[in-house]
């Protein structure tokens, strides 16, 4: 097998995993965590995959947010009235937007990931907290 194609082959090593929007913006730290990480250049090349993948996603429900908020909201203004750039959701639709959030944030997502070896990352120590947002990525 040439080196292209074994590359080629570690490159589609991935797992879908069903989530909701929720449990995935719970992974942001872990997931930054392992961004953080220097690794393997075939390790990396799957991370920096799952990232660009996993970004599209947080960007979908930023944008979907940014719309209900303008939609149900109004531009918010300083103690003197003037303008700050942002957007606030008034008093009277606060429920109407906690709800949508909620059932937004419910909805069920499958992604695609790269399945990791604490050896493959070399890692030999990591903080709980990271572990239990990523802990899908690995194979026990």
């Amino acid at each position: 097998m040439k080196e292209k194609e074994i590359i080629n082959l570690v490159f589609t090593e991935t797992k879908k995993t069903k989530m909701t929007y929720r449990d995935l913006l719970d992974a942001q730290n872990g997931i930054s965590w392992l961004n953080g990480l220097k690794l393997d250049v075939v390790i990396a090349f799957q991370v920096s995959t799952f990232l660009k993948n996993n970004n599209k996603l947080l960007f979908e429900w930023n944008i979907s947010r940014d719309k209900k908020i303008k939609e149900w909201g109004a531009e918010d203004k300083d103690e003197k009235g003037h303008r700050t750039g942002g957007w606030k959701v008034l008093p009277e639709n606060q429920s109407k937007f906690d709800k949508w959030v909620d059932e937004f944030l419910n909805q069920e997502i499958e992604i695609d990931h790269p399945v990791f070896t604490f050896t493959d990352l070399k890692i030999t120590e990591i903080e709980p907290a990271y572990l239990t947002n990523i802990l899908w990525m690995f194979e026990i």
